[in-house]
Parts: structure tokens; C-alpha cells; sequence
């Protein structure tokens, strides 16, 4: 059942990299660094999808097996498009806590998607809408007609997600947090749901992009 999950969810936040971890891994060079996550395989990216597979063996619901495992594997391939988002709410019992988590990542994208639009691209009005994802909240219409980024930030800084993009800049940072702080809250309240487990697969998720991140600007010879 879930409260078997979640034990074993608790088990693996254990090994969750801690910042002394980050900071030993960004003192490594390239080859140490691939030494230590060959011998670290419950890091990186291929751990997301496994530590779904083994949480989703705990979990007797076949709608919240079926949330597990879509989420591992689209987080672990980073493919968090239109179809990602859409499959996993067909999958969400209506009124369960879960459906406001996903509806809040869901408008944060679509913000983040019209941004990026509106930044690169110059797209407006209703050509964005074809990109976004037709869930969320109805304000996120109004959002995609406004003139370009100056329009967009002003009705984001008048909405309830203004404390999350006061600004732009690291945009994709910003969402990450947002919703790595609902998951922790909305955890504690629910701890007995796949609340926990899904805030674990996210927590997961954040830990593979920064280790990757580490890498590659060591890589590059960037680390500061």
C-alpha cells in the first residue's frame, strides 16, 4: 500500500546528495567525476526511472502505479512536453491533492513556455496557444494575448505566482524551486498519499540536473 511506499521513499532520500556531496563532486575532475557516479548508480539521471520502477512495486492503486512511473520517466528523460502533462492528469482522481500540485507546475510552464516564446521568438497572442498546455488556470489565457515580455511580466506580477517570477532571469531555476517547496509542504500535510512519492521522484530529478550541470561545466572548465 502507499504507507509501504513511502517508507521506502524515506529510505532513498537518505542517499540524496547533500551539499558537502555537490561540493566534493565540483572538486573533481572529469575522470574522477565519472569514476564516482559509476560508482554512485543511484545518482544521475538513469536513477530517476529506477527508483520509480522500485516505488511503483510498493503500490497496490493502479492509478498511482501509473502516476509513478509516467512521472520517473519523464523526468528522467526530461520529457516534460504537452503529452506528459495531459497524460498524467487523465491519470489523477478528481479532488485529490495531487490534481493543485500538477495545476500549479502546469501554469508555471506555461508561463516559463510563454516567456521563452515571446523572448526568442516574438510570438503573441492566440499563435502561442497551439504551445501551451489547455489545462491550468483561465488567467493563463489573458497572460499568452499581451504584448511581449514587458506585457507578460506585468500580468504575472499581479497574479499569485508573482513571488515565483518577479523577474525572468533564471526562469527555469525559479519553477524548479516553486514547486520542490509545494511538494514539501503539501507532503507534510498528505504523508500518507503519493504526494511524498512524487515529491521524492522531483527532488530526484533536481539532484540528477545539478550533478549534470557540475559535470559539464567542469567539463568546460567553468567551475568558479
Amino acid at each position: 500500500m502507499m504507507y509501504s511506499a513511502n517508507v521506502k521513499a524515506r529510505a532513498m532520500a537518505a542517499r540524496l546528495l547533500t551539499a558537502a556531496g555537490y561540493q566534493a563532486l565540483t572538486r573533481m575532475a572529469t575522470a574522477g567525476q565519472k569514476i564516482w557516479l559509476r560508482d554512485n548508480p543511484h545518482c544521475g539521471h538513469a536513477a530517476v526511472l529506477e527508483d520509480a520502477r522500485k516505488l511503483a512495486c510498493h503500490i497496490h492503486e493502479r492509478w498511482a502505479k501509473n502516476i509513478i512511473t509516467k512521472l520517473g520517466h519523464g523526468l528522467a528523460e526530461g520529457d516534460m512536453g504537452v503529452d506528459f502533462y495531459l497524460s498524467l492528469w487523465r491519470e489523477i482522481p478528481r479532488g485529490h491533492a495531487l490534481g493543485a500540485i500538477l495545476a500549479m507546475e502546469i501554469d508555471l510552464r506555461n508561463i516559463l513556455w510563454m516567456y521563452r516564446l515571446k523572448h526568442s521568438f516574438g510570438v503573441d497572442g492566440q499563435e502561442i496557444f497551439g504551445h501551451l498546455i489547455p489545462l491550468g488556470s483561465g488567467f493563463i489565457k489573458k497572460m499568452a494575448m499581451t504584448k511581449g515580455v514587458s506585457g507578460l511580466l506585468e500580468e504575472v506580477s499581479g497574479s499569485k505566482y508573482a513571488g515565483v517570477f518577479p523577474d525572468f532571469n533564471h526562469a527555469e531555476h525559479r519553477l524548479a524551486t516553486a514547486m520542490q517547496q509545494k511538494y514539501r509542504n503539501e507532503s507534510r500535510k498528505h504523508p500518507n498519499t503519493i504526494i511524498p512519492l512524487c515529491g521524492y521522484l522531483f527532488e530526484k530529478y533536481l539532484e540528477s540536473r545539478k550533478i549534470s550541470a557540475i559535470m559539464e561545466n567542469t567539463r568546460k572548465g567553468n567551475i568558479a
